[in-house]
């Protein structure tokens, strides 16, 4: 599964160059994550890896990036909406649908690579309180999803 910070590198460097606000969205994207600077270091070389050696680009990719941290924004924190109780439910569905050895490890590693495996795991293992229960989840989560057969 793709990290998420590399779908935020991708809109950012759409044109192949990054201007200084899409810059700053990184930054947002990494602190969203909790990403340590290596971490974040490394994604960056290895997409930066995939760039032409020279861009004409002028950074037009900003807007994309802007749209996509905005959102994670607006219920990545929520207390109802939270990341960390989509993960936890996430985590309990992929127990009640019965859950694979290849699932768990492909899941909480993706979800551990986002700030969210303690919420998973918890889930997944019934730990704490029950899960809120959710209508819909946001399509941030959808490889997981797929993944799990959720």
């Amino acid at each position: 599964m793709k990290h998420p910070y590399t779908i935020g590198l991708e809109l950012g460097w759409k044109d192949d160059a990054l201007n200084e606000e899409g810059f700053s969205l990184l930054t947002r994207l990494s602190k969203i994550f909790g990403m340590g600077a290596q971490e974040r270091e490394n994604l960056e070389m290895s997409y930066m890896e995939s760039l032409p050696l020279i861009s004409q680009g002028i950074g037009e990719g900003s807007v994309e990036l802007k749209n996509y941290v905005e959102n994670l924004e607006e219920w990545w924190y929520d207390e109802k909406f939270s990341a960390e109780n989509y993960a936890h439910y996430i985590g309990r569905k992929a127990l009640d649908v019965g859950m694979t050895k290849k699932g768990w490890v492909s899941a909480s590693s993706w979800m551990k690579n986002v700030g969210l495996g303690e919420n998973f795991a918890k889930g997944a293992w019934m730990q704490g309180s029950e899960p809120r229960e959710f209508d819909e989840i946001p399509r941030f989560f959808d490889d997981v999803i797929s993944i799990l057969d959720i």
